[in-house]
């Protein structure tokens, strides 16, 4: 059911361009501080959330650099932000096997293929290229 996520999909480019929103100051861009994994949502309507957030975040770095933790792997690479736009370098990170059920495979995958982002009502949304995705962050505590 790809077409299930077009709208969605509208209204994050509407919005990461400048309209709709809450209306409440929102960070102008996702780097800086840790972002933890609240699910990701696929364009067929299934859902994938992780047992635990806390083992799947993401971190933006003035740098350029980016920082991940997979479940039991992480990894370093590059990403460039360009208005709404957000793609990664190659992320290089451990291979440990995680345990079965774990999202690690998943959400890796999802960040590769990455093409734009906004910020609403404190959550980041990350869609990804083709409609296949959307990844949904909320800031580490």
């Amino acid at each position: 059911m790809r077409g299930a996520g077009l709208p969605l999909l509208a209204l994050l480019v509407g919005v990461a361009c400048g309209g709709g929103g809450s209306g409440a100051a929102e960070p102008a861009s996702p780097v800086g501080g840790v972002w933890q994994l609240e699910r990701i949502q696929m364009m067929d309507d299934t859902e994938k959330r992780p047992d635990d957030p806390s083992r799947y975040t993401l971190e933006l770095l003035p740098d350029g650099a980016a920082a991940v933790r997979a479940d039991c792997n992480r990894g370093r690479g590059s990403y460039a932000l360009d208005g709404p736009k957000l793609t990664f370098g190659p992320l290089a990170t451990t291979r440990a096997m995680c345990p079965p059920g774990s999202l690690a495979d998943a959400y890796l995958q999802q960040l590769a293929i990455a093409a734009s982002w906004m910020i609403v009502d404190g959550r980041l949304a990350i869609a990804t290229a083709m409609d296949s995705s959307i990844l949904y962050f909320v800031r580490a505590r």
